[in-house]
C-alpha cells in the first residue's frame, strides 16, 4: 500500500511537531494521550525568520 500527502501552499518551509511530550496529560476522543502519539505538518516561513534580515523574502509579512 503506498501512501501520498500532497500540500500546496505560498510559504516556503514546512514545520514538523511530533508530540514527543504529550505524556498523559489528558485524553483526546475516548484514547489517553502519550508521547509520540501523533504529528502535525505546519506551512509557514523558516522558523525566526523575522529576526534574520537576510531571510526576509521568507517572511509573509513582508510579501504584503
Amino acid at each position: 500500500m503506498t501512501r501520498k500527502l500532497v500540500v500546496k501552499t505560498t510559504e516556503s518551509a514546512v514545520v514538523l511537531y511530533t508530540g514527543n511530550n504529550l505524556g498523559n496529560s489528558e485524553i483526546m476522543r475516548g484514547v489517553q494521550l502519550r508521547d509520540y502519539l501523533g504529528l502535525c505538518l505546519e506551512t509557514q516561513g523558516p522558523p525566526d525568520s523575522i529576526h534574520h534580515p537576510h531571510l526576509s523574502v521568507f517572511n509573509s509579512a513582508s510579501r504584503g
